[in-house]
C-alpha cells in the first residue's frame, strides 16, 4: 500500500512540474521566471496537498494496520511513541494545508525524517539490521519534498506578476 502511495505522490508532483514546463519557449525569459512558475501558489498547494495526503495515509495506515510496531519495538522504541508519530504524522499533514503552518509543520517533519534515517542506520551500525540506506529512501525523498514545499512557500512566484505568461495550447 505505501509503495503505491508514494509511486502516486512522485508521479503527481512530476506531472505538476512537467505542466509547469509545458510553457513556449518565448515566455521563459530567464531562469528566475521559471523558477516563479515553479513555485506558483497553484503548483505549491498541488505538492502541499500531495505531501498532506501522504503523510496522513501513512500515519493512518501505521496506526491500523500496525505493520511497523514490530520495528519501533525492536529499534528500541515504546507503544506510546509509536503512537505519538502516527498522530504526529496526521496532524502534520493538517498543517502542511494550513498557509501560516506551512513552514513550522516543514521543519517538525523534517526532524522526524531525519530521526527515521538515524534510526534506520543507527539500527544498521548497533543491531546489524540490514540496507540503512534503502531502508532511509522515503525519508530521503520526502525531504527532498519538504524542502522544495519551504523554498517555495517563501517564493510563491509573487516575482511574476506584472509579467506575461504564455501556455502551450
Amino acid at each position: 500500500m505505501s509503495i503505491l502511495v508514494t509511486f502516486v505522490l512522485d508521479a503527481l508532483i512530476l506531472a505538476a512540474v512537467v505542466t509547469t514546463l509545458g510553457l513556449k519557449s518565448s515566455a521563459l525569459g530567464d531562469r528566475n521566471q521559471l523558477w516563479c512558475m515553479l513555485t506558483s501558489r497553484q503548483n505549491t498547494f498541488v505538492v502541499r496537498s500531495l505531501a498532506a495526503s501522504y503523510f496522513l495515509m501513512v500515519g493512518i495506515s501505521k496506526w491500523v494496520t500496525q505493520n511497523e510496531h514490530a520495528f519501533f519495538l525492536a529499534s528500541g522504541y515504546g507503544n506510546s511513541f509509536y503512537a505519538f508519530i502516527c498522530l504526529f504524522e496526521c496532524v502534520c499533514a493538517i498543517g502542511l494545508l494550513i498557509d501560516p503552518l506551512v513552514v513550522p509543520t516543514v521543519a517538525l517533519l523534517w526532524i522526524e525524517m531525519l530521526g527515521a534515517i538515524y534510526t534506520h542506520f543507527h539500527n544498521y551500525l548497533a543491531k546489524g539490521i540490514s540496507d540503512p540506506l534503502s531502508n532511509s529512501l522515503d525519508a530521503f525523498r520526502m525531504l527532498v519534498v519538504l524542502s522544495f514545499i519551504a523554498l517555495a512557500s517563501k517564493h510563491t512566484g509573487t516575482e511574476l506578476e506584472g509579467r506575461r505568461v504564455v501556455w502551450i495550447k
